[in-house]
């Protein structure tokens, strides 16, 4: 018996869950809080990752195991993001009662490596642009651009609704609610990250593309990719270059990845070390103003270090 039917087997000895509030599973506090900002108190919502808990590599618990499988909606990032899920979701056979966001209709998504698409282009017409794709070239990191977070929002509501009609108008007001928000949240990044759109800078992990892009922002290089893969030797180099040739203001560790090599960079030639990034809310108390939280505090360290 391997580990994760070890872990199955575990979760099935427990019993059902009590006859109360329908239980919405989340991968990630991101997602966790845009969900808990549309169903408010009709649901209860669980996260599955524990805090601090790397969604790049998990390994299944057997009380996440439980979770999942009493679950009545498990909603998450994408196979993009957690891999394990998609089998995880197979195995329950909750195929029809998941909502992967990454896959949703009208959510933007920018290629891994180079991305050719205008962005607000991109935006009016994301199906056209995610056609051209590949599933496994797409940067799962969608919520660090706020239109994205305002239609996932809208998408929840409406899968809800679907689900739970008698409380419709509740999770679409929500919905609407928590999209304006989101409105007034970008024109506040954006006015706090204009003067330092031309400032370089390189991240412990290449994660923050589509908040770069929003902003048109100056990321030089990151030192771990997307999913969270140590660098080359040529990639070493290439890091090492940028930060002697003065192309770099500052370099930024992120919460739940190694800093030891950019910061070993900057310490050698100067460069200034911001404070850590958490993209993923991983330092975060899960609550319904997290993912507001987590932008506020990526823009206010980018500002604060760049703008020195």
């Amino acid at each position: 018996m391997n580990r994760l039917t070890a872990v199955i087997a575990t979760a099935l000895l427990v019993g059902p869950a009590e006859a109360d509030a329908p239980r919405i599973l989340t991968d990630i506090a991101p997602i966790y809080s845009l969900v808990t900002l549309v169903v408010g108190d009709k649901a209860k919502v669980e996260l599955m990752l524990d805090k601090g808990q790397d969604p790049h590599s998990f390994q299944l618990r057997p009380s996440q195991a439980r979770a999942l499988s009493q679950s009545d909606l498990i909603i998450w990032t994408g196979p993009q993001m957690q891999p394990l899920m998609e089998d995880l979701i197979a195995t329950y056979d909750k195929s029809t009662q998941s909502l992967a966001l990454l896959q949703s209709q009208g959510t933007y998504l920018r290629q891994a490596e180079h991305n050719e698409h205008d962005h607000e282009d991109a935006h009016e017409d994301a199906e056209t642009a995610n056609a051209a794709l590949p599933q496994d070239a797409i940067d799962p990191h969608a919520w660090l651009d706020l239109k994205n977070a305002q239609t996932w929002v809208q998408t929840i509501a409406d899968r809800l609704s679907t689900q739970d009609p008698q409380h419709s108008a509740f999770y679409q007001t929500n919905a609407k609610s928590a999209a304006v928000r989101f409105v007034r949240l970008d024109a506040e990044m954006a006015k706090l990250l204009a003067p330092i759109k031309n400032k370089g800078f390189v991240v412990s992990h290449d994660a923050l593309g589509y908040l770069v892009q929003a902003y048109e922002l100056n990321l030089v290089d990151a030192v771990s990719t997307i999913d969270a893969q140590s660098p080359s030797a040529a990639h070493v180099a290439q890091l090492n270059k940028a930060f002697v040739n003065q192309e770099v203001v500052c370099f930024f560790p992120e919460i739940g990845h190694d800093p030891k090599l950019g910061a070993q960079l900057a310490n050698l030639t100067g460069v200034k070390i911001g404070a850590p990034l958490d993209p993923g809310g991983l330092g975060l108390a899960p609550r319904p103003d997290l993912y507001e939280n987590l932008m506020r505090q990526i823009a206010q360290s980018l500002r604060d270090c760049l703008a020195e």
